[in-house]
């Protein structure tokens, strides 16, 4: 079951009858039955969403990169501001 999902969704039962016995359009709202229908992932759903893992692992490590630059500039201000202070 990695490959898709499962999806709730309402159908007529299938002993149900028309509520005017002629047509098919309306029905009684005890007719109605919850169900769960699998849904497997077709290979095009697939690549997609690899491609997104894919981008949003570059977002992270580009994110994290900029987060250790930053911490670095920090530090570097913070040493200057002591040894011009100190100066």
């Amino acid at each position: 079951m990695e490959n898709g999902y499962w999806i709730k969704t309402m159908q007529i039962k299938k002993d149900a009858s028309p509520i005017d016995d002629i047509t098919k359009f309306a029905w009684d709202d005890d007719d109605y039955e919850e169900v769960s229908i699998w849904h497997e992932y077709t290979q095009e759903e697939l690549d997609s969403m690899a491609a997104f893992d894919k981008e949003q692992a570059v977002i992270t490590d580009r994110n994290e990169r900029l987060s250790k630059l930053e911490l670095s500039q920090n530090d570097i201000i913070l040493a200057m501001a002591d040894i011009i202070g100190g100066a």
